[in-house]
C-alpha cells in the first residue's frame, strides 16, 4: 500500500512495484477514497483545489461527486486541522470556487475559517480560484 503522499503521475512504490495513483486505483492497490485523501494532501497551505480536479488525479475524471462522498465519510481523527498527517478536506471547493457546503452549517463556517487561518480569502463564501487555485501536482 501507497504510504506517504505522493504527486499524482510521478512514479512512487506501492509494495515492490512502481505504479502511478491512476495505476494504484485500477489495480486495487488503493481504494479510490484513499486516492482521494493522498491527492487532498499535497494541495498545498493557501491554496484550494476541486473535487474535478481531485477526480482527475485518481484517473477518474468523471466522480467529482464521489470525491464529495469519499470527503463527506471522511474519519474525524483522520481531519484535525492541527495535526500535519490530516487530510485538509476544506481546501476543496466547487469548480467556481464557492463553498459546497449551505454557508449557515457549522461545517462551512469551519472551512472558511480554516482558509481565512491559511490565508484564503472567502468572500461571500467563494474563493477566488485565479488567486488561489491549485490544479497541478507540479506547481
Amino acid at each position: 500500500m501507497i504510504k506517504s503522499c505522493i504527486r499524482p503521475n510521478n512514479r512512487t512504490h506501492s509494495d515492490e512495484l512502481l505504479i502511478t495513483i491512476p495505476q494504484a486505483v485500477f489495480l486495487g492497490e488503493l481504494s479510490f477514497k484513499e486516492a482521494v485523501y493522498l491527492i487532498c494532501r499535497c494541495i498545498p497551505l493557501g491554496q484550494v483545489s476541486t473535487y474535478g480536479t481531485l477526480a482527475k488525479y485518481t484517473g477518474l475524471p468523471n466522480r467529482a461527486r464521489q470525491v464529495g462522498s469519499a470527503l463527506r465519510t471522511l474519519d474525524e481523527s483522520r481531519s484535525d486541522p492541527s495535526d500535519p498527517t490530516s487530510v485538509p478536506w476544506w481546501r476543496v471547493v466547487r469548480s467556481n470556487g464557492d463553498i459546497a457546503l449551505p454557508l449557515d452549517q457549522i461545517s462551512a463556517q469551519l472551512q472558511i475559517k480554516l482558509l481565512n487561518e491559511e490565508g484564503v480569502i472567502v468572500t461571500d463564501g467563494r474563493v477566488s480560484m485565479r488567486d488561489y487555485a491549485w490544479s497541478s501536482p507540479s506547481s
